[in-house]
């Protein structure tokens, strides 16, 4: 379930297992399937390589699914196996790519890497953010007069602490969560996770 906020001041999700959000340079995304945490890497539908700008094709007989990015670029991926082929060469992977309940998983860092796009997990929200070298977030939809996308662009941020924060604030699992803004406030919500409660304050 994506991340949303209603025109009331707050937000509540409530759901039985708390799935990864993505957010493609600032925007989140739907996919087909949830992604999740295995053995410390997240794992991606590979449909959700669309959004970054690449192509793909999968070939059921030989299970092995072929990349292609703007600058045409091959990267291929073969069921099980942790040896990937970028232009031909062999390159190890962090984690096997796989097939989960007919969707095939792939590990979202070294994809997201191997294309140049930079990867950041937040544990906060559970949210993972991937972004191309170029992206510049677009401020001046915090202040749009749309008061819901202004309040869905703020949240569309990473959430970066200049403190140490409580262990129990970054609790990716918490199926409980709220998003709490004042009345016509977009630069500054508190975020709940049941626990703890987050203040955060959008500067620069």
């Amino acid at each position: 379930m994506l991340p949303s906020v209603s025109s009331a001041a707050s937000t509540t999700t409530n759901s039985t297992t708390r799935s990864i959000n993505v957010n493609i340079n600032g925007s989140f995304i739907s996919t087909d399937t949830n992604p999740f945490i295995q053995a410390g890497r997240i794992m991606v539908p590979i449909r959700t390589l669309a959004s970054l700008g690449l192509n793909y094709s999968w070939d059921a007989k030989s299970h092995t699914a072929t990349i292609t990015n703007s600058s045409n670029e091959i990267f291929q991926m073969v069921q099980g196996e942790s040896i990937a082929y970028k232009n031909g060469n062999p390159v190890q992977m962090d984690s096997e790519a796989n097939n989960y309940n007919g969707r095939m998983m792939v590990p979202a860092k070294f994809v997201s890497e191997a294309f140049g796009y930079s990867l950041y997990y937040e544990k906060t929200r559970g949210i993972l953010f991937i972004q191309s070298k170029n992206f510049i977030p677009d401020l001046s939809a915090i202040n749009s007069s749309d008061l819901k996308q202004a309040r869905l662009a703020a949240i569309s941020l990473p959430i970066n602490y200049s403190f140490k924060p409580n262990v129990n604030a970054e609790s990716d699992n918490s199926q409980y969560y709220t998003y709490t803004f004042a009345s016509k406030e977009t630069t500054r919500y508190t975020y709940s996770n049941g626990t703890v409660t987050t203040v955060v304050v959008i500067k620069d």
